[in-house]
């Protein structure tokens, strides 16, 4: 897949660069990635510091997803209601994760945000938090039926 491939190269960048001592440029690949070319440039220097905290960790998420041996099958033995969501532009990956999650999940459905990117749950909590909402209001509502 294309998909695993984007993501292989963008793990093997973010580790290179975490290894040649180059946090920054680590940081720099991995949101511009996410959220378009020129996003960490434009993002103030003290949130870059939040961020440059968390980078080395990233690379032990790409490990934990990489070596995640179980597949889709196991994803089957889920019977609770799962809502995923995906924006419609940027980095299409985690649209595709989302996608095959959705079809794998017995209760599992997808939700597209129009105009939503990657980081949607950032940058536009507002319109995420109200189709989380609307989710956990329809499911707790079928449990006291």
């Amino acid at each position: 897949l294309a998909e695993s491939n984007e993501i292989a190269n963008l793990s093997r960048d973010t580790a290179r660069r975490l290894e040649q001592g180059h946090p920054d440029a680590a940081a720099e690949g991995f949101i511009d990635y996410w959220s378009g070319s020129g996003t960490w440039r434009r993002i103030p220097q003290n949130r870059k510091l939040d961020l440059l905290k968390a980078i080395a960790k990233i690379r032990l998420d790409f490990a934990a997803i990489s070596n995640d041996g179980g597949g889709l099958a196991e994803y089957k033995k889920l019977t609770l209601p799962v809502l995923l969501t995906a924006g419609d532009t940027g980095a299409q990956p985690g649209r595709r994760v989302a996608e095959l999650l959705a079809r794998a999940l017995p209760n599992g459905s997808l939700q597209i945000l129009e105009g939503g990117g990657h980081m949607a749950p950032v940058v536009d909590a507002e319109r995420v938090n109200g189709i989380i909402d609307g989710h956990l209001r329809a499911h707790s509502a079928a449990q006291t039926d």
